[in-house]
């Protein structure tokens, strides 16, 4: 495939639910929408010939629908990018310029996506992670208080006791776990089932709606369920040959240290079999993130025939 993205901080799927539109208000109303946010999302799919990628659930939806091959991302930190997607404006120097931006103090005046369907009677929803701060444009944007699945640890904390044993600097813990657990211990899967009951919820009240998902994965650190760990074999996962500097580039130009503030566990991070624990981390969350998609695909067909 051609002109992929380095990297995209938020990569976003509509589905267009039309089967559950009430058949009273079709012709105001074309259809209901799903909309799925997968923070950190690469191109990394197999949909977009990444081989070593599993990712089935997605690649069916891709094959059935319309794909982006020129999609870019507005800007390379998390908040700012999501202000300017939910807004439809451009970052200038003068917005959407840090990770922890709000689009109601950077652009106000501007509508949001969900206010757009709000105003135009749908109930609108947002679940996990939409705009940065959930709190953002939340009482023009949602028609309820926007959603997040109460964890009882911190984000950056896991499930393995060893995860939290040792604590960077940051107080974050080990940067990567697969304990042998169920999708629905982590917040991405409360986050999953939250969905499909606003779904069936949604589709009993007979209104037209917008329904937004956010899922954190595959958002370091890499915490997944251990049988996503096990699709790959890391000796096998490919990594990258050359790891260097572009020759005369910018000073602007840096890569992100997100990674340091946790526990490496060790590794050097300089070593291949660092780069190959973190490619195997990112492929196993992108996996679990699809395993999560592909539950709304069998609720939607139930909702619609109920």
């Amino acid at each position: 495939m051609k002109n992929f993205p380095i990297r995209s901080l938020v990569s976003c799927l509509f589905i267009s639910i039309c089967p559950l539109a009430p058949a009273e208000t079709s012709d105001k109303f074309p259809a209901n929408i799903l909309f799925i946010a997968v923070d950190d999302l690469r191109p990394e799919l197999g949909c977009y010939g990444a081989a070593q990628a599993k990712t089935p659930h997605i690649d069916k939806l891709a094959s059935q629908s319309m794909r982006f091959d020129r999609a870019y991302c507005q800007v390379p930190v998390c908040g700012a990018s999501r202000a300017s997607l939910m807004t439809g404006i451009l970052p200038t120097s003068k917005r959407f310029l840090k990770a922890d931006t709000f689009a109601e103090k950077d652009a106000p005046d501007c509508a949001t996506l969900p206010q757009v369907f709000r105003e135009a009677g749908y109930t609108t929803l947002s679940n996990g992670k939409i705009f940065h701060h959930p709190e953002d444009t939340e009482k023009r944007s949602w028609s309820e208080p926007a959603w997040t699945p109460r964890d009882p640890k911190a984000p950056t904390l896991g499930l393995d006791p060893e995860t939290n044993r040792r604590l960077s600097k940051a107080k974050r813990g080990r940067i990567f776990e697969s304990p042998d657990v169920a999708d629905d211990a982590y917040p991405d899967g409360r986050t999953a089932l939250k969905t499909i009951e606003d779904l069936r919820r949604l589709k009993q009240a007979g209104k037209p709606f917008f329904l937004a998902c956010g899922f954190v994965k595959p958002h370091m650190p890499f915490y997944a369920p251990k049988k996503y760990w096990d699709l790959y074999e890391r000796d096998k996962i490919r990594i990258a040959g050359n790891r260097n500097r572009p020759a005369n580039a910018p000073a602007q130009l840096k890569g992100s240290a997100e990674f340091r503030s946790y526990h490496l566990a060790d590794f050097d991070e300089d070593s291949g079999d660092f780069h190959r624990m973190m490619r195997h981390g990112y492929l196993a969350c992108t996996s679990y993130a699809d395993k999560l998609v592909s539950r709304f695909f069998v609720n939607v067909r139930k909702v619609a025939l109920s």
